[in-house]
């Protein structure tokens, strides 16, 4: 069942589906750019204005031969995180970032007839994707899954071609990160794709571009620019329709569990198939395996096709697939929800059909726990259509691993943040809690930071930076570093209010996929011009702005003069503006509770 797109506590506005628009519709809003939260937006919508992000709006544009051409004019594109006032103060609406799909956002509705200093929200219209399965599974966690993906795509010979068929938009994670293990000049865009880039370069409010709370699609698009080459690297990959003749295609699934996974999809041996046959084609040479798969109740003869790397004798399948999903798991939306205990009224799904209901899927049975409300309308309207549901609103919610976390290697294992469910990506290492918090800092708009423009030069930039603040004792400009920024070369030489390190010894380093990060030991020199640098206080924090790519947040610990530095991927020129909306954000106790989730 489509969402309607009507909010029933507010009737002038149309959210996501513009089908049979009224006069009574004065306001339409899109949260993403996926074809089924664009229903009637191809159709003559009159004069009705429609509300979205910047990314969004550049994601519609640049869809080819775009059927919602005609209506281009009427998006009109919001910055995330800031209040938009409409209607003479009549309705009030903020934009706030989820990393569904580029430009995504939940939006926050507030009316003026509503008291702005409550904490209780009339209605939260959740995405319930997670309904339409017949089981409510834990989904592994993303970084996981494309780390499994890495680890398995490195077993292939040298020279191996992949194709990736996830094109929607949501899947520029795994090309990201894809492109961090074997390097973007392994990349190859089709039109469609190289199109979508140059749309979504350079946007004004660049916190749309973030697909996850560490990774930004920024690196990507200034390194490619949309037209990578495949040079002389071990894989080569592939996105877009125009690649049909790669010898392997990669595909995201869900619902496999690891039984399925590692016996249809995995790595195998000669001795594991019944038979062998070798097959050429243009391109390369194949071998079509039957093998037997058990499921327990039952034995069945498979067939399928495989690559064998020589230098291991391995068997490796031309279908890969890996777990990723972009919608929540059914234990993460009860997470979200239970996060507004007490604080809403009423719970409507986004998603949701006949066959779920008789699932059991009712409000009063999954999100009674966490609302005021225990006459829920979704509910009503059901047991009208359809009849009571078979399954008691008492009984217990079933939630099935089909993976065994504990099992996992230990470098596969997820490194979880105490923030609401959200995780910081991929760690090879298990860090402390309180480093933990102190990466979330960053990502929360710290007050100074360092920032660095290469990861695998981080630690000699930093002691560069610092040597040079030490022989001459006053703060770091612009001019000591090699950046060739514009900006860079207008300052003055001096940064007011900089807070020079004197020392610093490099305690432990610990690598990840999107980071590296150091315990330190370090005091600081504080001056606000190079005048009064003499002047040395302890302190907590520095910023050399000028420097791109990665930023370092260092925050104080228990002990005496010692810091925790971490290094996250960011734009300098965003970083202000960025911290300036996300303070904006704690407007009242609502939006700080939804703030905490970004």
């Amino acid at each position: 069942m489509q969402f309607s797109g009507i909010i029933p506590e507010i009737p002038y506005i149309r959210v996501d589906n513009f089908i049979k628009l009224t006069d009574q519709v004065h306001y339409g809003f899109v949260s993403h750019a996926h074809f089924d939260h664009l229903s009637g937006l191809a159709n003559s919508i009159g004069n009705l204005q429609i509300y979205c992000t910047e990314i969004t709006k550049k994601l519609i544009c640049s869809l080819e031969k775009s059927k919602y051409n005609k209506n281009l004019d009427k998006l009109r594109p919001c910055p995330m995180n800031k209040t938009l006032t409409l209607g003479q103060g009549k309705i009030r609406v903020t934009f706030i970032p989820i990393y569904h799909c580029l430009g995504s956002a939940m939006i926050l509705f507030e009316t003026h007839d509503k008291n702005r200093g409550t904490a209780c929200l009339d209605a939260i219209y959740l995405d319930t994707t997670f309904a339409y399965r017949t089981q409510n599974i834990d989904i592994m966690d993303r970084y996981i899954g494309i780390r499994k993906l890495i680890n398995m795509i490195r077993k292939y010979p040298k020279g191996t071609t992949f194709r990736l068929l996830n094109t929607t938009f949501g899947f520029e994670e795994v090309w990201i990160r894809l492109a961090d293990a074997f390097g973007v000049q392994s990349f190859t865009f089709g039109e469609e794709m190289k199109r979508r880039f140059r749309y979504v370069h350079h946007p004004k409010d660049h916190s749309q571009l973030y697909v996850n709370p560490v990774d930004t699609l920024d690196s990507l698009l200034v390194e490619c620019e949309g037209n990578t080459s495949c040079l002389d690297t071990r894989y080569q990959f592939f996105i877009g329709k125009e690649f049909d003749q790669c010898m392997v295609s990669i595909s995201a699934s869900i619902d496999l569990t690891k039984f399925e996974f590692d016996n249809m999809y995995g790595e195998k041996r000669m001795e594991e198939f019944i038979s062998v046959e070798k097959r050429t084609n243009t391109k390369y040479t194949f071998y079509s395996c039957d093998f037997n798969y058990n499921t327990g109740n039952s034995t069945t003869r498979v067939s399928k096709a495989y690559i064998q790397n020589k230098e291991t004798g391995l068997f490796l399948p031309l279908d890969l697939r890996f777990i990723f999903s972009r919608h929540s798991s059914c234990r993460e939306c009860l997470t979200f929800i239970s996060l507004f205990k007490q604080h809403v009224c009423e719970l409507y799904p986004i998603v949701s059909d006949v066959r779920t209901w008789m699932r059991g899927f009712t409000m009063k049975r999954y999100f009674s726990f966490a609302c005021l409300c225990q006459n829920f309308r979704y509910d009503n309207e059901m047991i009208s259509k359809y009849g009571q549901s078979p399954i008691n609103n008492k009984e217990k919610i079933e939630i099935v691993n089909y993976w065994d976390y504990s099992l996992l290697k230990n470098e596969d294992k997820r490194h979880e943040l105490e923030f609401m469910g959200q995780f910081s990506g991929y760690k090879r290492t298990q860090f402390s809690e309180k480093f933990a918090i102190s990466r979330l800092n960053v990502l929360s708009g710290c007050d100074r930071a360092v920032v660095t423009r290469n990861r695998k030069n981080a630690i000699e930039d930093l002691s560069n930076a610092i040597n040079r603040g030490i022989s001459r004792n006053t703060p770091l400009s612009p001019s000591d570093s090699n950046s060739t920024d514009s900006q860079s070369s207008k300052s003055s030489g001096q940064l007011k209010g900089a807070m020079v390190a004197k020392n610093i010894e490099i305690d432990e380093k610990l690598k990840s996929e999107n980071s590296i990060s150091f315990h330190v030991t370090c005091s600081f020199n504080s001056s606000a011009t190079a005048s009064d640098a003499s002047s040395s206080t302890s302190a907590s924090y520095a910023k050399y702005s000028w420097w791109t790519k990665f930023e370092v947040d260092v925050k104080p610990t228990n002990s005496q003069n010692r810091y925790n530095c971490d290094f996250i991927e960011c734009n300098e020129n965003s970083q202000k503006k960025k911290r300036r909306k996300l303070r904006a954000r704690n407007i009242t106790k609502i939006r700080e509770r939804i703030s905490h989730l970004i």
